[in-house]
């Protein structure tokens, strides 16, 4: 089951242009918007896992929680599809159960904050962070016992609940989740940081959108990303991070966004990484590429991306020393039809 999102204006977002200037600095308030949320929880919480060790991480996404500025990715696509219940405008969600985020938090002692933000009755993104809680009861201090057989010995297990419903706080569930921790007074002042700092960003997301308009301003420079499969990509990411498949998908990402024609695009091995289902979407993104009017030129094994192709140069025919020869040039249909080609060999069950 989905959880239903309920939106009081169903007016859609309307994408529009946006010129480098604007796009770079709504990106350095978004990045500046995550470490003002580190700072509010390392400032007011109390445990040390927190303050000191700095066990605590903030993620900005967008309306369908994809991650914009953080560190791990996000997990809130699998919250919205494992969570039964509605979701409103005043919510904010509390959890600590690994199972129901898909694996956000790795264990019970990390207590997660949802607060998805609203703007004029539309969800226009989500703020959340988790924090490691010193002690949440179980068989040992710390809760974190080496010889547990079970996951009930490592303390209390927090399902998905809304801590605020519709903007009230429900201080019945947060007194029955601290009585059952050793330092209930760090555990009141970790939670109640944890908030603020989703506050914050919820407080940042609301200026830039009254200064920049409620439209999804940035939607066009960004969706080519999640189009070649780097959905996942945070802003500002170091290309120093990437690997060569990413930078080089980065770099076709760009293509769609320029729209651009003429131009000649060659790349070594791409679908490196990927999942098949994003490697269908890379082949669309050729082929609009070159219905724009460019070459796209694929060094490749992947037998989807060849049997893909208008055409195929084939060297071989067998790899290192054995290799370096035209074995077949041609369409797919023509190197599959090639007795000396393994890559035809390999291509006939696919055609």
């Amino acid at each position: 089951m989905t959880a239903n999102i309920i939106e009081t204006n169903s007016d859609p977002f309307a994408p529009a242009e946006v010129d480098p200037v604007t796009l770079d600095i709504i990106e350095n308030a978004l990045r500046n918007a995550r470490m003002e949320m580190d700072a509010t929880v390392f400032r007011t919480a109390m445990s040390p896992g927190i303050r000191e060790q700095g066990d605590a991480f903030p993620l900005i996404a967008d309306r369908n929680g994809k991650m914009i500025v953080g560190q791990f990715g996000s997990f809130i696509d699998g919250f919205i599809n494992a969570y039964q219940g509605d979701i409103e405008e005043g919510d904010i969600i509390w959890l600590s159960d690994p199972y129901t985020c898909e694996g956000a938090v790795s264990h019970c002692n990390d207590w997660l904050i949802l607060l998805p933000i609203y703007r004029s009755g539309r969800l226009i993104a989500w703020a959340s962070h988790f924090g490691h809680q010193t002690d949440i009861g179980g068989k040992v201090p710390g809760s974190l016992p080496t010889d547990a057989v079970s996951i009930f010995e490592e303390g209390i297990r927090i399902p998905p609940v809304k801590i605020y419903k519709k903007g009230v706080y429900q201080d019945d569930i947060v007194n029955l989740v601290i009585h059952q921790t050793r330092v209930p007074a760090w555990c009141r002042a970790d939670l109640k940081a944890i908030i603020a700092s989703c506050r914050m960003a919820e407080r940042r997301i609301g200026e830039m959108f009254e200064r920049f308009g409620d439209d999804a301003r940035i939607g066009r420079k960004l969706r080519p990303l999640t189009e070649v499969g780097l959905g996942y990509l945070s802003l500002g990411q170091p290309l120093s991070t990437l690997s060569g498949g990413e930078t080089q998908r980065l770099r076709l990402a760009q293509a769609l966004a320029e729209r651009k024609s003429g131009g000649l695009y060659l790349l070594d091995e791409p679908t490196t990484g990927l999942h098949a289902a994003d490697i269908q979407l890379l082949i669309g993104c050729f082929d609009r590429v070159i219905e724009a009017g460019s070459s796209v030129i694929v060094i490749e094994h992947n037998l989807d991306i060849i049997r893909a192709a208008d055409h195929v140069i084939d060297l071989g025919p067998e790899a290192g020393p054995g290799g370096g020869e035209l074995v077949v040039s041609g369409t797919p249909s023509a190197v599959a039809r090639c007795s000396r080609s393994l890559t035809g060999a390999a291509l006939r069950d696919r055609l």
